[in-house]
């Protein structure tokens, strides 16, 4: 009888463990994903009124995390060493990230972040527009870039950022510039249009590839349309044909 006892409560000691195993694991998964809504301006039911406030509302930036966007953002975002995180459009828009400091400021920046990516986002106002920086890696897709101050987008310090049917114009000085040992990958046809400098810009080791099969439009920059300095790098020019 204490033998069937002994048995019983061993039995009753596994199940409550395994019992909190699960319960942790799960408390775990809910704390790691993060999927946020942001309407711009103002927010809404179970929205954040900028894509700030829900950037600082994840609590494990290990990831993976989404934000889905929609509306007119004026905001100057810094996304630090934040992994795994997408900012994408609400289904059937193109939400606008437009700087909000005076003078103008970056509109968005990445800082020490790895595996981010955008969809469907338009980038106003900066200088510049877009920074990646400090070993963060972006992938932008069927995004723009555009009526920004300074340049449209700087990718620095061995940084990495990949464009996907992506748009580059109107900007106050270049369109693209990559440097210091980063590199950009032109992954599907690109436009680069209209900005008071080149078109992009490879200096300082940094490293330009054009990956697709043609199809770019590269036209009416001030600067060239593409340029290496003499310590910057391109690859695959024959694409742009």
């Amino acid at each position: 009888m204490t033998n069937s006892n002994a048995s019983a409560g061993v039995l009753q000691g596994l199940a409550f463990c395994a019992m909190l195993v699960a319960s942790m694991l799960l408390a775990a998964s809910s704390v790691s994903a993060a999927n946020l809504t942001v309407i711009c301006p103002g927010g809404g039911p179970g929205a954040y009124p900028s894509i700030t406030a829900a950037l600082n509302a994840i609590t494990n930036n290990a990831g993976p995390n989404s934000i889905t966007v929609s509306g007119t953002c004026t905001e100057n975002i810094s996304i630090r060493n934040q992994n795994d995180l997408i900012i994408q459009a609400a289904p059937g828009s193109m939400p606008v990230i437009t700087n909000a400091a005076n003078p103008p400021q970056i509109t968005v920046s990445l800082f020490g972040s790895r595996l981010v990516a955008f969809f469907g986002l338009n980038i106003q106002g900066g200088n510049p527009g877009l920074f990646v920086n400090q070993g963060s890696d972006l992938q932008m897709s069927n995004s723009v870039i555009e009526k920004n101050v300074g340049s449209g987008a700087t990718v620095l310090i061995k940084s990495d950022l990949n464009l996907d049917s992506c748009i580059i114009r109107n900007n106050g000085s270049n369109g693209l510039g990559v440097g210091d040992s980063s590199l950009v990958v032109v992954m599907s046809p690109i436009q680069i249009l209209n900005n008071n400098g080149d078109g992009a810009l490879a200096f300082s080791n940094g490293y330009i590839k054009f990956q697709s099969t043609g199809g770019h439009l590269i036209e009416g920059n001030a600067g060239d349309g593409v340029e290496a300095d003499s310590e910057g790098q391109l690859r695959d020019m024959g694409l742009l044909a």
